[in-house]
Parts: structure tokens; sequence; C-alpha cells
């Protein structure tokens, strides 16, 4: 399950909800470990964390210049492709290092048009 950043404190108290439900554990343990997931949270959202490609330095709009294609698909799939390489290092999540990449990444998609996209394996 994937949950943004704006409904977690809404995940936190359906997760402690259903474990004083379940009555195995006291008020007071629950309490604690809730705590401690709230303390995780707070410290992987103050670095900075890349979480979506939202997060990325740099958008579509970016991506479309750089590669010379109208919106589409395409579009889409180097976000993900960037998004995978900045989770790894964040430190490549800058407007220069991400145009650098997305430069070596036009000969991967070359000759593809990004407005076709397959649906049940036929090209539309």
């Amino acid at each position: 399950m994937r949950v943004g950043p704006e409904n977690l404190d809404d995940l936190l108290q359906l997760w402690r909800a259903d474990r004083l439900a379940h009555g195995i554990e006291g008020e007071k343990e629950i309490e604690e470990e809730l705590e401690s997931i709230e303390d995780k949270l707070y410290r992987v959202s103050t670095k900075n964390t890349i979480l979506t490609v939202n997060d990325l330095a740099i958008g579509g709009k970016e991506v479309m210049e750089i590669m010379q294609i109208p919106p589409g698909p395409i579009i889409g799939n180097v976000l993900k492709d960037l998004l995978n390489i900045v989770i790894e290092d964040p430190g490549e999540n800058t407007p220069e290092r991400l145009k650098s990449i997305i430069e070596k990444m036009k000969g991967e998609y070359a000759g593809k048009d990004s407005r076709k996209h397959k649906v049940g394996g036929r090209e539309k």
C-alpha cells in the first residue's frame, strides 16, 4: 500500500485504533511504539527524502524540452527512471545533473512516439 505524506497521520491513528481494538497490548506499549514510529517518520521527512516524481528538481516540461518530444507516456517513463536514480543517490537531484542524465537517455527513447501507448498489446 502506498500512502502519501498527507495521509500518514490518519494511517497512524488507524494503526493505533486497530492495535487497541485487538486488546493484546496495553495502551502504554502501543503509545510508546507509536511515538517511536512518529520519530522515525520525522527523521525521514527532514532529510529531504525523495518519494515521488514531484520531488524531483525538474519536471515534465523540462524533460519535453530536452528530449524535444510532445507530452505523452514517455515523459512519465523518463521521470520514473529519474526518480529511481535519485532514490539510489539523492545527490543526483539537481537540475544540472538530471538534465545531463536526460541527455544521455535521449538515445534510449529515440524514434519512439511519445503520444502512442500500448493498449492490450497493441499500439494506439
